[in-house]
């Protein structure tokens, strides 16, 4: 936690997904015997990424639309909530002693195989910048933000 509170005072979202990942090493060599616990850290794990990343995004931003913290707060809370319950269901799934046969196995790999193509294409779309996008990330304004006065607008 404290590279993440490091990461936030200094405006550097670099060491994020290194504290990410060491947390997630410190729950797994914590010995937990429970496969259910797993969710639950790992939304909280996203809950914590996703404010530290807003924190650094908002970084400089001189004004927002009323409600737009409330907005991505609820986003943010409501995925994580989701990805909980995904999680459990599949923890669930996974505990359960159901015969296992090659064909089973051969299915969930290719699942997984499917699902992390969709994560990294859909990673890849969301990476692009326009052409016509600010150099500068001073002049960048968080999505909802008033467009500002034309000049000589009174």
């Amino acid at each position: 936690m404290l590279l993440i509170a490091l990461a936030v005072a200094v405006g550097s979202a670099a060491p994020i997904p290194w504290a990410l990942a060491l947390l997630a090493v410190v729950f797994l060599l914590d010995g937990h015997d429970s496969l259910l616990l797993a969710p639950i850290y790992g939304a909280g794990l996203l809950l914590v990424s996703e404010l530290a990343q807003g924190s650094i995004d908002l970084r400089g931003v001189g004004r927002l639309t009323p409600g737009w913290i409330a907005a991505r707060l609820a986003a943010i809370l409501a995925l994580s909530a989701l990805g909980a319950g995904a999680g459990a269901v599949v923890a669930a799934a996974a505990t359960i002693g159901a015969a296992r046969s090659v064909a089973l196995t051969a299915a969930g790999a290719f699942a997984a195989v499917v699902a992390l193509g969709t994560i990294a294409l859909l990673a890849r779309r969301g990476h692009r910048v326009p052409a016509n996008a600010a150099s500068r990330a001073s002049d960048r304004e968080p999505p909802g933000a008033p467009d500002p006065a034309p000049p000589g607008a009174p």
